[in-house]
């Protein structure tokens, strides 16, 4: 996949996420002061009043932003990196994901307010297994 089309689905990934926690999600994130100051509060309120009758399962509104995020995350620093070394690029993919499952572990054991979630675990690592997979494939084929 090209580099601008790669990037492009980074942000597509992204915008997906945050569609779905400003659609779906409790107005009491943080993420809402924010809506809030930049002044379009009144907007979301009206998207939000279009999905109300919407269910949407508890993965997609609570874990899967997550994911989205993480892969978008990997897909862009790959992006940005190619030519790079593979462990080089590995290594960079790798900061945001851990970074996030290690902020979700601390939550399991009551360092971090929130709730542990095996989904949100699972949807932090995938993309970057997927990308030591796609890593270790590419360079095994070299």
């Amino acid at each position: 996949m090209a580099r601008g089309m790669q990037i492009a689905a980074s942000v597509l990934m992204l915008l997906i996420g945050g569609l779905t926690y400003l659609l779906f999600r409790p107005t009491t994130l943080v993420l809402f002061q924010l809506v809030r100051l930049m002044g379009l509060e009144d907007a979301v309120m009206r998207w939000r009043e279009e999905v109300a009758g919407a269910r949407m399962p508890e993965f997609v509104v609570y874990c899967l932003p997550n994911g989205l995020w993480a892969a978008a995350y990997v897909l862009l620093i790959h992006a940005l990196l190619m030519g790079q070394p593979a462990k080089t690029r590995l290594l960079a993919v790798a900061v945001i994901p851990l970074i996030g499952a290690g902020a979700e572990a601390m939550q399991a054991f009551g360092f971090l307010p929130g709730t542990y979630d095996n989904g949100d675990m699972a949807c932090l690592l995938a993309p970057l297994a997927a990308y030591a997979a796609f890593i270790y494939k590419q360079h095994d084929n070299n």
